[in-house]
């Protein structure tokens, strides 16, 4: 569901974000990664 456009500010300060989604279900049900994957990109 579309909350709204415009709305919320962007993470670096450099204006707003265009469209902000809300979620009212899980979006995943299990995780993508294994922890050892995320791991590896740091």
């Amino acid at each position: 569901m579309i909350m709204g456009f415009n709305h919320d500010d962007k993470s670096d300060g450099s204006g707003k974000d265009g469209i902000t989604f809300i979620f009212t279900d899980d979006v995943a049900k299990k995780n993508m990664f294994e922890k050892a994957d995320l791991d590896s990109l740091f």
